[in-house]
């Protein structure tokens, strides 16, 4: 064999077992992971203030915690939940990433004013960097009690001895209870500064007798201004009759083509509390009774059809009524007891009245 391919021949075998022929290679062990960040152990926070179902005289409390331990230490944040439900479903208002305080509680002021007359849930919980450390145990609290009467919403709920509208007639407000009618011309008078053409009127009311002194007496009314009710163009009486006959006539400017619900006979029991809600608009009016409060039973429930719109001017509502042509006995439900009176343009919004122990 010539040299040139003996040489050639011997570069192809050294090559060849330089690449290892005919043996397993070393399998190649990875770099070990670099170390992640150190975890932190947070503890709940413990409510300090305000006490569990206290009742406030603010809308804008402030809620303080003692403050949560971490292990290992580090500057913390709370986060703060208020809701009108137990479940926290309904959070009214938060906050995020509020600075730990230095003397071992931490507080945060509501940042808007909540809605009056209610009962509120809270919890906060502690953060640390991206830990987040368990909720608080809710508890409860009370924002303060007290009516208005806006441009499309009045409420008034009666129980603090102060109401927004007129007392006449003998009404006597009733320190954690509500308003009192004592006779059949007593009444509360509301002077709406514009008038509600589809809205809602509800209230609760206890005291009531089936065979309560009277005739076609009246829970609650409205009207424009002050001219005889039998004859007003804008007329809504909710009526608690003699015998217990719960019935409606609502009136939209047009006496002729007016609604007039169901007349039906309710057993009332003076001991008990009822929820009444009269809604109208788009032509149609409702009224619904419940026996036992915003929850009990369904005692009544009728509609009425009616044309026209619901304009009156002045627009006048009243809790009872004034009498009218027929005389006294066509005014207010001797006895009754009423509070939480909503009437707006909107529907009664979840846990109004709710701080009011009198439900």
């Amino acid at each position: 064999m010539p040299l040139q391919q003996i040489l050639a021949l011997s570069l192809v075998v050294v090559a060849f077992s330089a690449m290892g022929c005919g043996s397993k290679s070393n399998p190649v062990t990875p770099p070990p992971p670099a170390p992640g960040p150190v975890g932190v152990t947070l503890t709940a926070s413990a409510h300090f203030a305000p006490a569990d179902d206290a009742q406030l005289t603010t809308l804008q409390p402030e809620l303080t915690v003692l403050n949560a331990t971490s292990s290992p230490a580090g500057a913390k944040t709370y986060e703060f939940e208020v809701s009108s439900t137990a479940d926290f479903t309904a959070i009214a208002v938060s906050a995020d990433n509020v600075a730990e305080g230095a003397s071992g509680r931490t507080a945060w002021t509501v940042s808007r004013p909540l809605q009056a007359t209610t009962r509120f849930w809270w919890r906060a919980r502690a953060k640390q960097g991206s830990s987040i450390g368990p909720w608080s145990a809710p508890t409860r609290f009370r924002s303060r009690i007290e009516g208005y009467n806006r441009a499309g919403e009045l409420f008034d709920p009666l129980t603090n001895g102060a109401t927004v509208g007129t007392l006449i007639g003998g009404a006597t407000l009733l320190q954690g209870q509500g308003v009192r009618l004592n006779s059949l011309e007593s009444r509360v008078t509301y002077t709406l500064p514009q008038h509600i053409s589809e809205g809602e009127f509800s209230l609760l009311a206890t005291g009531l007798n089936s065979d309560s002194a009277g005739d076609s007496t009246k829970l609650f009314s409205m009207q424009q201004g002050s001219s005889d009710m039998t004859t007003n163009p804008y007329r809504a009486t909710i009526e608690k009759r003699d015998k217990g006959t719960v019935t409606f006539r609502f009136i939209a400017g047009d006496v002729n083509a007016r609604a007039d619900s169901l007349r039906q006979d309710v057993q009332f029991n003076p001991s008990l509390t009822y929820f009444w809600k009269f809604t109208w608009g788009n032509g149609v009016g409702l009224l619904l009774v419940l026996e036992g409060g915003e929850n009990g039973r369904v005692v009544y429930n009728q509609a009425g059809t009616y044309s026209g719109t619901y304009r009156p001017n002045p627009h006048i509502a009243h809790l009872g009524a004034p009498p009218g042509r027929a005389g006294i006995d066509t005014a207010s439900v001797p006895g009754a007891v009423i509070w939480n009176v909503w009437l707006s343009s909107k529907p009664r919004p979840s846990g109004l009245g709710s701080a009011i122990d009198t439900q």
